[in-house]
């Protein structure tokens, strides 16, 4: 018959009665050691304790580095941005964004309808030229759906004075119009301009 596990006295157990314990749960709780001799872990929680502590002092300046780090990374990403919008703005300055121009019309040549319709309709004697680019006229958007208002068409010229005079010969003529549909012209502008307005 197995000896009881159960203490003999109210008293604090004594060491065989916990190492009886320890040695009957030893499977089920995994790690577990008599408690008879606390003394065994002692060094090795002191030393974890002191790791701990020096963890948690160096911290601060771990974090000051981090939050310099940061404010640089912050400032060059902002250097960053104005840089992209500078160059984003500048690839603009010499483009037409011409609205309202019915989907299908250019078929399947662009730059040559583009080419011979602003002849038709300027003023004889008006000269511009297109930017040498081969993607120098483009629609920056997915077809839209049948019924849907047709994509902006973008017409990169050569300098930006033949931007300026196409806008104001077109408006000069009060309407300009392609299969019944009013087609305006405007200033191309970056995202970050169009945006505000």
């Amino acid at each position: 018959m197995a000896a009881s596990l159960e203490p003999h006295s109210c008293g604090p157990p004594d060491r065989t009665w916990t190492a009886s314990l320890a040695v009957r749960y030893s499977g089920a709780i995994p790690g577990i050691e008599p408690v008879g001799r606390p003394e065994r872990n002692h060094g090795k929680l002191v030393d974890r304790v002191t790791l701990m502590e020096h963890t948690v002092t160096a911290l601060p300046p771990r974090m000051d580095k981090l939050d310099a780090m940061l404010r640089e990374l912050t400032k060059r990403v902002k250097v960053l941005e104005q840089h992209a919008e500078d160059t984003e703005g500048r690839s603009c300055r010499n483009n037409v964004r011409l609205v309202v121009l019915p989907e299908g019309t250019q078929e399947l040549d662009p730059v040559q309808f583009i080419d011979t319709w602003m002849r038709t309709i300027l003023p004889s004697g008006t000269t511009f030229r297109f930017s040498p680019l081969s993607e120098h006229i483009e629609c920056r958007a997915a077809p839209p759906p049948t019924g849907a208002v047709p994509r902006p068409m973008v017409i990169c010229f050569l300098h930006y004075r033949d931007r300026d005079m196409v806008i104001k010969e077109t408006r000069s003529l009060g309407e300009v119009r392609v299969d019944s549909a009013k087609v305006m012209f405007f200033r191309d502008y970056t995202l970050a301009v169009q945006r505000p307005q």
